[in-house]
């Protein structure tokens, strides 16, 4: 019992505050999902993060990290506000949509952002071979001997 308090207790700063950033990675034949949620840690410069992951049968496991433990992870998380991002296209204007991938990966990310001046929130979502695919994608990985208890 006093184990499991203190298990509670050291993954409890890593559900605090970790609504900063969310992106995720569904891949649609897999029927499976990772999306991970970054927010504040308990020290100055230190970002918690959670992974959710839904499995093909819809179970749902979740797991923590934090920049403290995976420092190797930062330069990444860091690299987030020189995503290329996409332009609107109003079809008849400009350059047109070349093609229209239907299956695959789909990729989303949900940042706060600046937009001018201007508070914002920045909504993005992709298919495969997009700049923000392959940032996720690089992350997952890097992230992936990080993550503790899961469950």
């Amino acid at each position: 019992m006093i184990f499991s308090l203190l298990v509670a207790a050291s993954l409890a700063p890593a559900t605090a505050d970790c609504r900063i950033i969310t992106f995720s990675r569904s891949l649609a034949l897999a029927r499976s999902k990772q999306e991970i949620c970054i927010g504040r840690g308990g020290v100055a410069g230190q970002f918690v993060l959670r992974r959710s992951s839904t499995d093909r049968s819809g179970a749902v496991s979740v797991a923590f990290t934090n920049t403290s433990d995976c420092p190797g992870v930062l330069p990444l998380l860091g690299e987030i506000e020189q995503l290329v991002l996409p332009h609107p296209d109003l079809p008849g204007f400009g350059k047109e949509l070349e093609f229209v991938t239907m299956d695959g990966a789909g990729y989303s990310l949900t940042a706060p952002a600046l937009y001018g001046g201007a508070m914002s929130q920045l909504v993005v979502q992709s298919n495969v071979n997009t700049p923000l695919a392959r940032w996720i994608d690089r992350t997952l990985k890097a992230l992936e001997p990080c993550w503790r208890g899961e469950g």
